[in-house]
């Protein structure tokens, strides 16, 4: 008897992918998100950075979680990595950024892919409309503050010296 390995695809899933208006509202979204990024550099050792990592509409209790972890402002083909995870009613989709491919689905078995797939364009397509507008879409962001590669360096010379 042969088993099959955990790390394979899904047993007999069959693979699923965004259409092309979703995955192109999916990369505008994501391009948007990465121009909020704000980073400050203190005397050139130390560094904050300010990225929008979550969006929630309230009205309509969807979630799209960006797992990407880009600190500065990137260019347009650098950024499409990692995945991007869209939750909505109990249902929650994990979508690669670079394929545009929904490598995982938590979802009612009762509820069809259809309406799944209609539910994920009317959410990205909701988020890319109001963006800008606070009372409808939350943004949610994480502030990292860090050592710069020079602020590291001075560092270990202190550590050295004790």
């Amino acid at each position: 008897m042969q088993v099959q390995n955990s790390n394979a695809a899904a047993f007999g899933a069959k693979q699923r992918f965004l259409n092309t208006n979703q995955y192109n509202s999916m990369k505008l979204l994501l391009t948007r998100m990465n121009a909020e990024t704000q980073t400050y550099y203190f005397n050139k050792t130390r560094f904050s950075t300010t990225i929008t990592k979550e969006l929630y509409n309230p009205k309509e209790k969807t979630r799209l979680i960006d797992n990407r972890m880009i600190f500065d402002i990137v260019p347009y083909d650098k950024q499409m990595v990692r995945n991007t995870i869209l939750s909505f009613n109990k249902t929650e989709v994990v979508i690669d950024n670079k394929t545009g491919e929904i490598t995982d689905c938590r979802k009612s078995i009762f509820t069809p892919w259809r309406s799944i797939m209609k539910k994920i364009d009317a959410s990205l397509q909701n988020f890319n409309d109001y963006f800008q507008n606070g009372s409808i879409v939350i943004k949610k962001q994480l502030t990292v503050e860090g050592f710069t590669k020079k602020g590291v360096e001075i560092l270990e010379k202190l550590k050295g010296k004790q």
